[in-house]
């Protein structure tokens, strides 16, 4: 699977990549590039990124790479960040999103399906929220949990770490 250069719609997010399950093959087979940089995921840590900047991803494996996107409000001083709330939230209404939201429910009718077989999920919409609550285990950091996996430079402003750098 590859995903070719693009960029985010708009620069007052971030994005937050989770590796959930992230095969185990050699370096540059699985990876994501942002602007120069190229990164691989691991499971159980965070990258987190400006998707406002190029970036690519490909997994040349045989097996199935499973990372959450979480995307939130890149942190800025007011006004600034008065103005990104504003442009987020008129961003709903546009055709941009409504497609955005349409692409997405196709998946979950048809590529959710197979992530689930693979990892053996059981499909949210045939449990009820109690018997969800019941099966979710209280969060802990994993194992051996570093933060960012990749060594980047601290300055570099397209990679974020998932907790500060030590003083």
């Amino acid at each position: 699977m590859y995903l070719k250069p693009h960029r985010g719609p708009y620069n007052g997010v971030l994005r937050l990549h989770l590796g959930l399950l992230v095969p185990a093959t050699p370096p540059q087979t699985v990876a994501i590039r942002v602007d120069n940089e190229v990164c691989h995921w691991q499971e159980g840590k965070v990258l987190i990124f400006d998707d406002s900047y190029e970036h690519e991803a490909w997994n040349h494996s045989n097996e199935t790479r499973v990372v959450l996107f979480v995307d939130f409000v890149k942190p800025l001083r007011f006004p600034a960040s008065f103005v990104n709330w504003l442009i987020l939230n008129i961003a709903l209404f546009t055709p941009f999103i409504r497609e955005a939201k349409k692409a997405y429910k196709e998946w979950e009718d048809t590529g959710f399906s197979e992530a689930e077989t693979r990892l053996r999920l059981p499909h949210p919409q045939r449990q009820s929220s109690s018997q969800r609550r019941a099966q979710a285990a209280p969060y802990s950091r994993p194992k051996g949990y570093e933060g960012k996996e990749c060594a980047l430079g601290q300055k570099n402003p397209r990679w974020r770490s998932s907790r500060p750098a030590a003083s």
